[in-house]
């Protein structure tokens, strides 16, 4: 008497509880066909296990599955039988190996809707025939489904079964979204936290103490955040391959490739947030810090001043440094520590520094300049550029009428080998032009970057009138990036402020309170994300 395992498996708890095709319809189809081989084929059964699975079939990680192979392995069975190959596997690898783990350890296969049994010859090479075909079958399904989601993305319409905070799915519209005004306010507490604070940590320690859970009732976690700020969902923007949006675009086809396209629901974040806030995810990212700043003090002529003592050839810089006064309040300065002779109030000399940057605003010389700057990195590179255009254009003619040449030399020939070799010497050329392409493309869009860069100087005039309110409104790191850009560098003496910009000095006089030896110098030793900056200043 043979033992048997009989395998059952649906793939979801749905399909579990159906009438046809479920968990207990398979069961009951399997115990009939015991009882029939018993009392009509004269075979003996012995039914040793029944495996039942709620797993899909495309993998043979299944709990049973797996409990299977081990009886196989150690000889607990004879036979196993299934209702079908599809309930055992849907991969012709891991039916293979199902195939000759039976083989080796004389374990029959059955299958009642194909008919086979491989304890005979035509019944394994039967067995064999049909998986080709249940893997066909699969691949082209899978196929057919990811180009229709493809074509529904492009579309605008959300493919995938994931929910995103901040939205329902439209019972109406299939595909499409609606805003859900329950969870709403926390995505644009989400976006206007980091916002303010720059800092994920933050962000999380607020969205705890307000008591926001996430749609499965959980704490925010770090990772959840960053999915959040960085999902162009919020900006009503549907992305297509998100998930290979890292790789090389240049070697997948066009449904592979990472794209974007609007999307048939309403934002919840405006496209300006939604890039200043990915602006500052960047920067953060970039230098491991936060760029919105906690400090207590930000060193905007950090990096420009010199020191008059100790520069020569070399540059010496002031360095940044804080100090607490016997009252307990703060103090922030630029020192020298090489010789220690200089040391002044940084907000004071900042206001002197910026107060005159306002004035020159207004400079029709230093406008003058600034659209000279751009006009020289324009002259410079859009030559060069259109000279590479030329070039790459040229060899790409080239190569196009040796592909011609190769494809009509092909089409004459009668060998066989002859002809394949000239198609894939075609295949080769192909890739080259496909490659020259992209060249062409990537400078074409350097030459309209450069074009974007032109300056029209009544516009330029119009800017610099409004700097000061324009400055006012930018962040400290902004500013900073403003005055590195204008200011070539500062000189401190004894009487006056030497402020260099594009190569012309400015000169104030100096009335400012230098900082004193009453100041105790901070201790250096903060946090990471809150400590004052002990780089060069």
């Amino acid at each position: 008497m043979k033992k048997i395992g009989l395998y059952i498996r649906v793939s979801t708890e749905r399909q579990a509880k159906v009438d046809e095709g479920s968990l207990k319809s398979q069961r009951q189809r399997l115990n009939d066909f015991v009882k029939l081989s018993s009392s009509v084929h004269s075979k003996e059964y012995e039914v040793y296990k029944i495996y039942e699975d709620i797993e899909s079939g495309g993998t043979a990680n299944r709990p049973e599955y797996q409990n299977m192979l081990s009886d196989i392995k150690k000889r607990k069975i004879q036979a196993i039988v299934s209702i079908s190959i599809s309930r055992l596997n849907r991969s012709l690898i891991d039916f293979y190996e199902l195939y000759e783990l039976c083989d080796g350890n004389n374990v029959d296969i059955i299958s009642l809707k194909e008919r086979f049994d491989t304890s005979t010859a035509i019944g394994r090479a039967l067995l064999k025939f049909m998986l080709v075909f249940y893997e066909l079958e699969r691949e082209q399904t899978a196929e057919r489904v990811a180009d229709n989601n493809y074509a529904r993305a492009l579309r605008g319409i959300k493919v995938g079964p994931h929910s995103i905070l901040g939205y329902v799915k439209d019972l109406k519209s299939p595909g499409q979204l609606k805003i859900d005004p329950i969870t709403l306010n926390i995505v644009e507490f989400i976006f206007n936290g980091y916002e303010k604070f720059g800092s994920v940590q933050i962000l999380l320690n607020n969205l705890k103490s307000k008591g926001f859970k996430t749609q499965k009732g959980n704490d925010f976690n770090d990772q959840t955040i960053r999915r959040i700020l960085t999902n162009k969902t919020y900006i009503a923007m549907n992305e297509i391959n998100k998930t290979d949006m890292k790789k090389d675009q240049s070697n997948l086809s066009d449904k592979k490739k990472y794209q974007t396209v609007k999307g048939l629901w309403k934002p919840i974040i405006s496209n300006d947030q939604f890039d200043r806030v990915n602006e500052i995810f960047s920067r953060n990212r970039a230098s491991k810090g936060n760029i919105v700043t906690l400090k207590k003090k930000n060193f905007l002529l950090a990096g420009l001043i010199e020191c008059p003592y100790c520069s020569g050839k070399e540059k010496i810089l002031l360095k940044t440094a804080s100090g607490t006064s016997k009252n307990k309040k703060q103090f922030y300065y630029y020192k020298c520590n090489n010789c220690n002779k200089v040391s002044i109030n940084a907000e004071e000399l900042e206001k002197l520094v910026i107060d005159k940057l306002f004035l020159l605003s207004k400079s029709e010389k230093l406008l003058k300049e600034l659209v000279k700057q751009t006009k020289n990195i324009i002259d410079t590179d859009y030559p060069k550029y259109q000279r590479d255009i030329k070039n790459l254009k040229k060899m790409r003619k080239k190569i196009l009428e040796k592909l011609d040449h190769a494809l009509e030399q092909s089409m004459m020939m009668d060998d066989d080998r002859a002809k394949n070799i000239l198609k894939e010497k075609a295949k080769e050329l192909g890739v080259e032009i496909s490659i020259l392409d992209q060249s062409i493309s990537l400078v074409t869009n350097k030459i309209d970057a450069l074009e974007d860069k032109k300056i029209d100087y009544s516009f330029i005039k119009e800017v610099m009138k409004n700097f000061n309110s324009i400055f006012k409104r930018l962040n400290p790191y902004e500013k900073q990036q403003i005055i590195k850009y204008l200011i070539d560098n500062i000189r401190i003496t004894e009487d006056k402020v030497e402020v260099v910009i594009f190569g012309d000095k400015y000169i104030s006089p100096l009335k400012i309170k230098k900082a004193t030896a009453v100041f105790a110098v901070t201790d250096g030793k903060r946090s990471g994300r809150d400590s004052n900056s002990q780089l060069p200043a």
